[in-house]
């Protein structure tokens, strides 16, 4: 059993169910940059996709927030295009590369009024989990297997990465605040994956 592991979680899912329609966003748009760089170290080997249609689209989510703008985001086919097939490549990083491609596609629900924040929660901690199994010396079946995962640091962090966030976002959100929680959460270079 990982106490930290379900106490943070429950933390967690408690506060996602306070949030209002603004917060909700916010804290969607901080899930996509947390798994961004997982695209980034995908592509930096793969040759992917451009990141500057995804630079783009996610500074102009920040500018239709701050100043109210008309928002013209990615379709669903944009989306699709993006998105790696895990069966082509051998590789753990298509698959959270892929998750990063689900959490565009999360942030386009929220942005059309869907309540989707825990679903993008639980892809970030899924996201983590998966990558840890990858680097535990325990298997799956073995014991102790769940315990590793929950109590490795990696997931920690994305545990505290989220509350902290969620934290962030209580009172007011003035536009100002806003504007450095952006920065914030652009100028992290990767919430649990070190890209090297």
């Amino acid at each position: 059993m990982s106490d930290f592991f379900d106490d943070m979680t429950r933390k967690v899912s408690s506060r996602l169910i306070d949030l209002n329609e603004r917060a909700r966003l916010l804290f969607s748009i901080s899930c996509v940059y947390a798994l961004y760089p997982s695209f980034v170290k995908f592509n930096g080997v793969y040759k992917h996709r451009d990141v500057e249609p995804i630079v783009k689209a996610l500074k102009g989510v920040e500018h239709s927030i701050l100043c109210g703008s008309a928002l013209d985001f990615f379709t669903v086919d944009e989306l699709m295009d993006l998105a790696p097939d895990t069966n082509e490549y051998d590789d753990i990083f298509a698959s959270l590369c892929l998750d990063f491609v689900a959490s565009l596609e999360m942030l386009n629900r929220v942005l059309c009024g869907e309540d989707v924040a825990k679903d993008i929660s639980e892809l970030c901690i899924d996201s983590v989990d998966m990558y840890v199994q990858n680097l535990i010396t325990e298997k799956y079946g073995d014991v102790g297997f769940e315990l590793a995962i929950k109590n490795h640091h990696l997931m920690k962090n994305e545990l505290i990465r989220q509350l902290t966030v969620l934290s962030s976002l209580d009172g007011q959100l003035e536009d100002s605040k806003v504007a450095c929680l952006f920065e914030e959460w652009r100028s992290y270079s990767g919430i649990w994956v070190i890209i090297q």
